[in-house]
């Protein structure tokens, strides 16, 4: 039986990205990730979103480092200022 199951070779980066979830933002050069909600909330001004910094240092265990609840408002507002370095800037 074993002979007929087919692994689909998948990266590192992917089989991390599967166990972290659908809502989760990995970063590129630690163990670390954010984990958004799947729901926010509207408060006032703005729409609420609940977020939590997750670390796995060992690989074995996961720790939480903190909660953070930004606006969705903020976080649109700081992506769109944010630009590629163009090649010249790498010099």
């Amino acid at each position: 039986m074993k002979d007929r199951v087919k692994r689909f070779p998948i990266s590192q980066r992917q089989r991390i990205r599967n166990l972290q979830g659908e809502f989760a933002v990995p970063c590129q050069i630690s163990d670390r990730w954010l984990s958004f909600d799947a729901v926010s909330s509207q408060v006032g001004g703005g729409e609420f979103i609940s977020l939590d910094v997750f670390t796995n240092p060992t690989g074995d265990s996961v720790k939480k480092l903190c909660q953070l609840v930004v606006t969705r408002e903020d976080l649109l507002a700081v992506l769109d200022k944010i630009h590629p370095k163009s090649p010249s800037e790498d010099n």
